[in-house]
This record gives C-alpha cells, sequence and structure tokens, in this order.
C-alpha cells in the first residue's frame, strides 16, 4: 500500500504524457539491436538477439512530458517495416563505420524509402562502431545526458581523442544528403560496444520531436518563418501587461521564473542585451529592456544555437502547440450567457487592459483608433481570423474591416460591452488570444479571470439585479456598487425587422456608439459556440454612456454604463427594457405596439420608441392611445428618433439609460414601490420588512374577514329579536334601550346614504376583485419574484 501513491502518480504521468516512437532502421549487422539493448541496460550484450521487441521508457526517462517507444526493425520483414516507417516520429538510420556499402544504401534505398512512406518525420543518421576507427569526431555535449557519455566514456578508458580532419570528412560525406533531404537533422557517430554518444543520440532524436525546429525555422531562408514571428508576438504581448511596447526587467523576470521556474540574475539579463546588440541592428533593445524585435531576434538566436527547446517553452506556457495553433481552454468555451441566471461583465483588470491597448496602437496619438490600428491590435489572432476585431464581420467590404472608419475610446469600450453581452465565449476567448493574462498567470484559463457574473434580467432575479447594478437610484453614488461598469441590455421590438435595423443604425450615430453589427463566430479556427440559435448573433449597437466626475477633473465616472441596443431574436429573450417601435404615421403599427406591450409580463421594463415619417417637418404630438397607456403604466413618454440624427440618436440613447438607472420605465404599482424601498435596504432587512409587511396585511385582512363574518351572526340574531317586539309592542309601555352601536344607528330610521342592517353587512363584506385582495395578491407576486 505504501507504493499506491506512487503507482498512481506515474500512471497520471503517463496519460498526459505524449506518445513519441522512435525508429531504429538500418541494414543487416550495423548494430540496431545492439543500440537498442546497450541504452536500456547500459550493458553491451555478447549476443544480441536479431530484432528487440517494442520498448517504452517512463516519461521521467528523458522529458517529463514524453512516453518514449523503441521500435527496432528488420528489412526482412516489409510490412513491418513499412508500417513502423508511417507510425514513427523519428527515426535513426543506422550504418556501419567499417563497412562503406551501409553507408551508400542510406541514400540509395532508406532515405528514398522514408521519403516515400513518411516525409514530415526527422531522421539522425548515426555511425555505429566507431570504435573500430581511429577515434571519434569532435562534439561538444550540450545536454547532461552528453556529459553523463562522456564521464562513462571516460571511466572505461575509450576518451575521445581531438580527430578533426576525420569530422571533417564526415562533413563532407554526409552533406550531399543533407541538401538532398530536408528530414535529416544531424549525424553522429556512435559505438554501442563503448557506451558512447547512445544518450546523446536518443536525447537530439526524441528533442527533435518535442521540440522540432521545422514550425519555427525556415531552413532555405535561414530565418524564422511567418507564424513563429506572429507567436512571438503574441508572446510579447503576452508580458507586456502595462502596454509600453518594452519587455522591462520585471516582465523578463516573469518569463524566466514562469517557464523555467528560475530567477533571472543580473549577469543573465546582461549577457541576453549582448546577444541582441551583437546583431547589429537598432531599435532592438532599450535602455528600459527589450523590443519585440529584440525578443524575436533572441528567439532566432536560441533555434540557430539549436536550442529550439528554450522557445518551445516559451511558447507552450502561453497556449501554442507543437504546430504553433493557439486554442483557448475549454473553461473559456462554457461561458454561457443563460448559465444560472446570471450574465457577464469584464472585470476591472481587463477593462483596464482594453484601456492600455488603445493607448498602446494610438499611432497617431489623437485619441482614435483607425482601420489599420485595430488590424494591428488583432494580428496576434490565429491566422483564420488574424487582423479582424469580433465585430468586423466577414461579410463587410474588407475581410479585415480596412474601410471601417476610426473609433475613440468610449465606442471602443462599447464595442467590448457589446460582445460580451452578445457572446461572452467570444468575448473571453478573444481576450485569450490578445494575451490578457490576469495577476495570476494560473488562472489564465479560468473564466474568472475574464469575467465577472451579475444577476441576469428575469422574473426570479430581478430584485437581485437591480440591487447589484443599483437601478433605482439613479445616476448616483449608489450605482454599480464594486463594479467598474455595468451593462444594460436593451431589446427593440417591432413585427418590421427592417424598422428594427433602420433604429439600430440610427441608434448608433449617438456619440459612444459604435456600428450596427453582430458578433460572428463563422470563420473561428475552433469549435466556439455562439450565443443564440445560430452562429450569428443578432443585430445590435453598443452604447457608452458619457459620465464625468464631480471633481472636475473630465475622467470619466466609474462604473461606466454600457447599453447594448440588440433585436430580439427569439420570443423568450428578456432584457432590462424592451423598446416597443412603431411608425408614427401607421395605425396598424401602433396597434401592434399596444398589443405588444399587454403581451409584456408586469416585472418586464418598457419604453416606446417612435419613428416619424420621412417627410419630415416639426414633430407631430404623440399618438392618444400611446400617450394614455404611458400614463396609466406611469412610463416616460415615447422616445423620439431621426434617422441621420446625431442629436435625436443621443437624447434616445441618454434617455433610455436615465429610465433604466431610475427605474422609471417599470409599470406603476404598489409591488414597484414596494420592490425599490427594498432594494434600497440591506437583503437582512429586507427580510424582516416583508415579514412585517406580510404580517401585517394578513392581520388586517383577518380582522375583515372576522369583522364581516360576525356581523352577520349579529344581524340575524336582531333580525329574530325585532320579529318578538314587534309582537308584544302593545303588551308594554316599556322604552326598548339600545344595546349596541347597530341598535343606536337603527333607533334614527333611515338616513341618507345610510341603509338598514342588510346594506351595512353588505359593505363589510370584500368582493373577489376588492382592492384589499389585489393589493395582497400583487405583494405575494412580489414576494415570490
Amino acid at each position: 500500500t505504501a507504493d499506491l501513491p506512487s503507482i498512481a502518480r506515474f500512471r497520471h504521468a503517463r496519460s498526459m504524457a505524449r506518445q513519441v516512437r522512435v525508429l531504429v532502421a538500418g541494414d543487416d549487422g550495423v548494430g540496431k539491436s545492439s543500440i537498442i539493448f546497450t541504452l536500456v541496460s547500459r550493458s553491451f550484450p555478447e549476443s544480441p538477439p536479431p530484432v528487440v521487441h517494442d520498448i517504452t521508457l517512463p516519461p521521467e526517462h528523458y522529458f517529463e512530458n514524453a512516453e518514449v517507444t523503441l521500435m527496432d526493425s528488420s528489412p526482412g520483414d516489409e510490412e513491418d517495416l513499412n508500417t513502423k516507417l508511417a507510425i514513427a516520429d523519428c527515426i535513426i538510420l543506422v550504418y556501419s563505420v567499417d563497412d562503406d556499402a551501409t553507408f551508400e544504401h542510406l541514400g540509395e534505398y532508406w532515405l528514398p524509402l522514408i521519403e516515400e512512406k513518411n516525409s514530415k518525420t526527422t531522421v539522425f543518421i548515426a555511425g555505429n562502431k566507431a570504435d573500430t576507427t581511429s577515434g571519434f569526431p569532435e562534439a561538444e555535449a550540450e545536454d547532461p545526458e552528453q556529459d553523463e557519455s562522456k564521464g562513462a566514456q571516460e571511466r572505461k578508458g575509450d576518451a575521445a581523442p581531438d580527430h578533426g580532419e576525420a569530422y571533417l570528412a564526415l562533413v563532407e560525406r554526409v552533406e550531399p544528403l543533407l541538401q538532398r533531404f530536408r528530414f535529416i537533422v544531424d549525424f553522429i557517430h556512435v559505438s554501442a560496444a563503448c557506451e558512447v554518444a547512445l544518450s546523446d543520440l536518443f536525447f537530439k532524436a526524441i528533442d527533435s520531436v518535442i521540440n522540432p525546429i521545422s514550425p519555427l525555422f525556415d531552413v532555405a531562408s535561414a530565418d524564422l518563418k511567418p507564424e513563429a514571428v506572429y507567436a512571438i508576438h503574441r508572446l510579447f504581448r503576452c508580458y507586456d501587461q502595462d502596454m509600453d511596447g518594452v519587455l522591462n526587467k520585471s516582465e523578463m523576470s516573469k518569463i524566466q521564473q514562469r517557464c523555467f521556474d528560475l530567477v533571472l540574475e543580473e549577469e543573465d539579463l546582461e549577457s541576453l542585451r549582448q546577444v541582441v546588440v551583437g546583431e547589429g541592428r537598432g531599435g532592438l533593445v532599450t535602455d528600459d529592456g527589450f523590443t519585440v524585435e529584440g525578443l524575436v531576434t533572441l528567439c532566432r538566436h536560441f533555434v540557430e544555437e539549436n536550442k529550439a527547446q528554450v522557445v518551445w517553452k516559451m511558447l507552450r506556457q502561453t497556449g501554442f502547440d507543437t504546430d504553433l495553433k493557439l486554442t483557448p481552454p475549454s473553461a473559456l468555451s462554457a461561458a454561457r450567457l443563460s448559465d444560472a441566471g446570471v450574465v457577464f461583465q469584464l472585470r476591472p483588470a481587463v477593462w483596464d487592459f482594453l484601456d492600455r491597448i488603445f493607448v498602446r496602437f494610438d499611432s497617431n496619438k489623437d485619441g482614435l483608433l483607425d482601420a489599420a490600428d485595430v488590424a494591428e491590435v488583432f494580428s496576434v489572432l490565429p491566422r483564420s481570423i488574424r487582423g479582424r476585431s469580433p465585430w468586423c464581420t466577414p461579410t463587410s467590404a474588407s475581410s479585415l474591416g480596412l474601410d471601417a472608419p476610426a473609433i475613440d475610446q468610449r465606442q471602443w469600450r462599447a464595442y467590448w460591452a457589446q460582445t460580451v453581452a452578445l457572446s461572452t465565449v467570444v468575448a473571453s476567448q478573444m481576450l485569450f488570444y490578445l494575451g490578457f493574462l490576469g495577476d495570476d498567470f494560473e488562472k489564465a484559463s479560468d473564466v474568472a479571470n475574464y469575467l465577472t457574473c451579475v444577476p441576469a434580467p428575469g422574473p426570479a432575479s430581478m430584485t437581485q439585479r437591480r440591487r447589484r447594478l443599483g437601478i433605482g437610484y439613479g445616476l448616483d453614488s449608489r450605482l454599480g456598487r464594486g463594479l467598474a461598469s455595468i451593462t444594460l441590455k436593451v431589446l427593440v421590438v417591432s413585427p418590421d425587422e427592417d424598422a428594427v435595423r433602420d433604429v439600430l443604425r440610427a441608434l448608433s450615430q449617438a456619440p459612444g456608439s459604435g456600428d450596427c453589427c453582430k458578433i460572428s463566430s463563422s470563420s473561428w479556427p475552433h469549435d466556439t459556440t455562439v450565443d443564440g440559435d445560430g452562429s450569428t448573433s443578432p443585430d445590435a449597437v453598443g452604447y457608452e454612456h458619457h459620465g464625468v466626475d464631480d471633481d472636475g477633473s473630465g475622467r470619466h465616472a466609474e462604473p461606466r454604463i454600457h447599453v447594448v441596443f440588440a433585436a430580439q431574436d427569439g420570443p423568450s429573450q428578456i432584457a432590462d427594457l424592451v423598446l416597443l417601435l412603431y411608425e408614427e404615421a401607421s395605425d396598424a403599427s401602433i396597434r401592434a405596439a399596444l398589443d405588444a406591450c399587454d403581451a409584456l409580463p408586469p416585472w418586464q421594463g418598457r419604453a416606446f420608441i417612435r419613428r416619424p415619417p420621412e417627410s419630415g417637418g416639426p414633430p407631430a404630438p404623440c399618438d392618444a392611445r400611446v400617450e394614455s397607456k404611458c400614463l396609466k403604466l406611469g412610463i416616460p413618454e415615447p422616445f423620439d428618433l431621426r434617422p441621420e440624427d446625431q442629436e435625436s440618436a443621443a437624447n434616445a440613447a441618454s434617455g433610455v439609460v436615465v429610465s433604466v438607472l431610475g427605474d422609471h420605465h417599470m409599470p406603476k404599482s404598489l409591488a414597484r414601490f414596494l420592490a425599490r424601498t427594498i432594494a434600497s435596504t440591506p437583503t437582512w432587512y429586507s427580510a424582516i420588512i416583508a415579514l412585517a409587511v406580510g404580517g401585517l396585511i394578513a392581520a388586517v385582512g383577518y380582522e375583515l374577514w372576522k369583522k364581516s363574518t360576525g356581523d352577520q351572526g349579529d344581524s340575524a340574531k336582531e333580525s329574530a329579536s325585532g320579529r318578538d317586539a314587534s309582537q308584544s309592542v302593545g303588551k308594554s309601555e316599556k322604552l326598548v334601550q339600545p344595546t349596541s352601536l347597530l341598535d343606536d344607528v337603527s333607533m334614527f330610521g333611515s338616513l341618507p346614504g345610510n341603509g338598514g342592517a342588510e346594506e351595512r353587512v353588505k359593505l363589510c363584506q370584500l368582493p373577489s376583485r376588492h382592492p384589499y385582495l389585489l393589493l395582497f395578491a400583487e405583494w405575494a407576486g412580489t414576494l415570490r419574484a
């Protein structure tokens, strides 16, 4: 039982490790089986088997994330050989140093066969039995495993002498093969009998699979490939969190600590600086640190020095795989808009990050991002969506939206608020692409790193949502307590979809509004489900309400208020406010808007918005039916919105903000008053008030019911005693003394407006639609909500 934890860890490591298959091939008699047997057992076999069965090495043997399978082969078994050639990740071609025919057979048979069966693999040429010649070519071991091999070699008394001429001769011999077959990575002399350079050979072979050079470097041009440059640019973006365009000492230390778990010493940083300065080009380093071109130069140096594992270590820590594909964590796809009655908003750190991006890429420093600036912001995205913002749909005039107008910072933020409101999945994944990692890099795959949740608009959560966003207080200091920004969703409803689209375009004329667009994932590089029924969100416009701090500094007041005006995308959608659109000159449109208003649930906020005739002229008075409906519900008068009118668009957008935050858009009722009162108090105090008011209403109802039933019994007794008294009036002359207030009143006869006992009893009985009962039912519904 003591070994169970270690066994569990071993199984977990194997399940997480990558499978690497290394094939050892070559002519018969060159020592393939001896190489594998000696590597595994650390001893040379006297009589090795003809073919060694597949051997699997545990992940910790070479790389902690690689499970290596060594495969032997025999030229006589052609079917088995072809199968292993097709599945091999790396091939070690062995020839005998003391047999030139085996070397010539590499170019005549083995290398063309590999090119036919598996041209994507990597090949190492190993000259075995090097101990039978005058010595080994000079080679320096870069890896600890190589040092260990050298130590073992020296202990056996087989230290390799310096034979520079032999090494030059080997290079001249192999050079034609290197030029002809580009998948050859390296060549080396080994000795299975002396256990020399075997660990070095297999370490390089496995490293070529785990950290391949081909995705990074183009041998023909002797430079980094374009995709590798894009990946390094995103690596720079991930660690340049202050967005000053320079990786300073603190940010370089974060790279060293996160990727290599080492502390960056001052002399190490200076040596890296000297490597970049040695390129002889300006603009690579500054007094503060490395520029993005300086980081590219540094990565190129590592690849050229056969240290591609350094570059891969940094790229993998930021989400890239071996093919330089960037796939966001699967947890970010779970941020659905309909999860458990909540909606998501961006965290304050994300808003700060987006503001820094805006300032960093404002090339003209004029407070505007033109189309080229926006494309540069999104230049680190995967290839299929590179340079295109989430609100730039593929159907625009340009695939990158380079014909789009420049946007200011309010519009920039409004676009992001719109993206989050319509598709939290696209928003969170886009932030991952842009390199936002937050304060804790370990939480980069967590939705909470990007988003914070608030209650969604709905019957069960509207009270909590109003309290969380501060709705009902107006634009004061209690708005959105604890939030850097709040987002309000407004639906524009009309049977005419073209009219809705025209209204959204008109609202986009308001200062601080983005353009009317969709959030699309039709060309996303991976499976991304956009919130909604289809692959594209409904038409929408994002708007940021401009508030200024009271101190006169001119800064934006916190929290910032964003409104997303969206077309209705399904009959069951809910929002903070529903704008009922109607045409002023169309009686059918007015009736449709009134019917839609009556169909809304009581807790749903609503307002009317009217479109005047295209003929222009002074605005006509509001339709009497709409005005009567507004007065009856206690909601504001309809908003006027004229096409291509910036002033009316600004008034409508700001009027919506004031209406929603002031809670003017809710139908008037006692429930609305009580709900607003409860929303302004702490949760525990609200429960006490609800119980107290409910108890009071129940007590009043009980007393009314008790009095009504008691009066019915008293009136029955009065009727019986009255009949007895009328029969004995002539028999007794004694005056009848009043015994109750009702008897006392009956002595005065019938007064105007004062009926008899039966009429008084009816006044005390509550009909089924009495206002008190309606009040109680309405209050009970509020408590349930």
